[in-house]
């Protein structure tokens, strides 16, 4: 080819389409953090699929899976009724294609006791098109990966 000849363009393998996935889920994952924290729940549910399921820590009182953006968001309204000043920091992110592992720093007050907490919980997310179509939430790293088929 001559300098002044248009070169061939190579089309993105499959592994470089699969990488920006999963770097653009794991913004998504943080950038969904960010909303709650900015803008509580309404402001996350943006992030939400409105088939999103909620698989909650089997050791959680709470414990059960979660079908649909309103039993999530109920569900969700629930647990956050009973905190004040509750922030999600999702730090620790691997992302394969459409999942997202994440140990979410989460703090906060308890209204009723006033005494302040910091838990760390790891979540395992699905991504499509932009939106959350599951999670996972537990408090064990390896039952998150596990979740979605990844190992730690």
């Amino acid at each position: 080819m001559g300098k002044d000849s248009p070169q061939a363009q190579t089309p993105p393998s499959r592994s470089d389409t699969r990488q920006a996935m999963s770097q653009e889920n794991a913004e998504i994952t943080r950038r969904m953090g960010e909303a709650f924290n900015a803008g509580g729940l309404d402001a996350a549910r943006q992030y939400y699929h409105p088939q999103i399921e909620w698989h909650e820590d089997p050791s959680f009182p709470e414990a059960g899976v979660y079908r649909g953006i309103d039993e999530v968001i109920a569900y969700n309204r629930q647990f956050v009724s009973e905190f004040e000043d509750l922030r999600y920091e999702a730090e620790e992110l691997t992302a394969t294609g459409e999942h997202v592992v994440a140990n979410m720093r989460i703090t906060g007050t308890g209204k009723t006791s006033g005494a302040g907490f910091e838990l760390s919980a790891w979540w395992a997310f699905t991504i499509r098109d932009g939106q959350v179509v599951q999670v996972y939430a537990y408090l064990d790293k390896d039952a998150a990966f596990e979740a979605v088929g990844l190992s730690d």
